[in-house]
């Protein structure tokens, strides 16, 4: 690539970094190109990646004049490549990890995680396939004409290279232990990096995690009566029971409780015409009357 050629990348790469405000490190060794191709059709209009070499992606970061942008230059990893973005970094991330697809693992491949082939009946005419398990140490059966793992077989250990024939077995087991996608590295948003593990939501406990901190600052407010708007009418129901409550202890004459007040002087007053009665000084014509 000629000098001329260099700068103009870089000169676009800057342009779009002063364009957007969200701007992601990804790493796309061992995606195919037509992976590629599908995540930008799929994410027209959201995102726009652009690849470039590592030294050229460097230099826009550093020259795009907005804080902390170069902090993205530690996370350009394997083949680099910029995602730019109006969506927020937790919105971009759940969108490119959504762009995710299993492939055949090819002769050379190294597997990420342990491979375990099930007990039980397995999609494999009798043949060729069932020796190669056998001498793989699986204990595999034919029995009424179909292939039968008698035990779970792991197959694969995580970190092992995949031979011709391993590759050939999977594909006739149809197991896509590949997977391709674009490896989210950073992102940067108002001078801010964010990491893969920070970005890393799940939204339906975060909903729940939030739902249960609310109620429980509800519940605090109340207990110490602090006056938020969420609380205010509980505490104010709570304050006008206590009010009220507070009112007939005292015997304070207040419209609400003056009608339970005058129940209850009633009730004393009967209550001590009874304790009289048989004396007849004691009570008037009215009282005697009540209480005959």
């Amino acid at each position: 690539m000629r000098k001329e050629e260099k700068a103009q990348v870089v000169a676009e790469l800057k342009r779009k970094l002063q364009e957007y405000p969200t701007v992601a490190a990804v790493d796309f060794t061992g995606v195919p190109a037509d992976l590629v191709q599908e995540i930008r059709r799929e994410t027209r209009g959201e995102v726009e990646i652009r690849v470039a070499k590592r030294t050229l992606i460097e230099r826009a970061l550093k020259e795009a004049g907005r804080p902390g942008l170069d902090s993205l230059v530690p996370h350009l990893r394997g083949q680099p490549a910029l995602v730019f973005s109006k969506l927020s970094p937790f919105k971009l991330y759940r969108l490119l990890e959504a762009k995710r697809r299993r492939a055949p693992a090819k002769p050379g491949s190294i597997i990420s995680s342990d491979i375990v082939v099930r007990a039980g009946e397995i999609d494999l005419p009798p043949g060729p396939a069932v020796s190669v398990l056998q001498r793989l140490g699986a204990k595999a059966r034919v029995q009424a004409g179909k292939v039968t793992l008698l035990e779970d077989f792991k197959l694969l250990s995580a970190g092992q290279v995949v031979d011709k024939e391993i590759s050939d077995l999977l594909v006739k087991l149809d197991i896509l232990p590949v997977e391709q996608a674009l490896k989210f590295s950073a992102a940067w948003e108002g001078g801010l990096i964010y990491l893969p593990e920070v970005l890393r939501v799940d939204e339906k406990e975060l909903f729940q995690n939030l739902v249960e901190f609310h109620s429980k600052a509800l519940r605090l407010s109340i207990s110490v009566f602090y006056p938020v708007p969420q609380s205010l009418p509980m505490l104010l129901g709570e304050a006008h029971a206590h009010a009220r409550q507070l009112a007939l202890v005292i015997h304070f004459p207040v419209g609400e409780v003056l009608p339970a007040l005058l129940s209850q002087a009633r009730a004393h007053m009967h209550a001590l015409a009874r304790a009289v009665q048989g004396k007849d000084a004691a009570l008037d014509e009215s009282l005697k009357a009540l209480l005959s």
